[in-house]
């Protein structure tokens, strides 16, 4: 007899998704306040646009715009409009 927590016959488990843990990683930035906004920022600007880390390190506040309730980041000539969660935190660093 198989054991209560094993998978049914034919079927394997699967081990979590990289999207499984990408989502989880998101969501401990975002809301995780205990961490410098800058990493947090930075690990979601990897996490959600797919922005290399070296692409990252070498942002300014000049390619930050920000035009009523939309704020944008411009990687080399590409504007990328950031999420609402985003957002609050780009104006927080920002401001401080």
């Amino acid at each position: 007899m198989a054991s209560p927590s094993a998978p049914p016959a034919g079927r394997a488990r699967r081990a979590p998704s990289t999207a499984t843990y990408a989502g989880a990683d998101a969501r401990r930035l975002l809301y995780h306040d205990a961490l410098p906004t800058a990493d947090r920022i930075a690990g979601l600007l990897m996490i959600l646009d797919a922005q290399k880390i070296s692409t990252i390190s070498q942002l300014a506040v000049d390619a930050v715009n920000i035009t009523g309730e939309t704020v944008a980041i411009t990687f080399g000539t590409s504007p990328v409009v950031l999420p609402v969660p985003l957002v609050t935190l780009v104006r927080e660093l920002i401001a401080n």
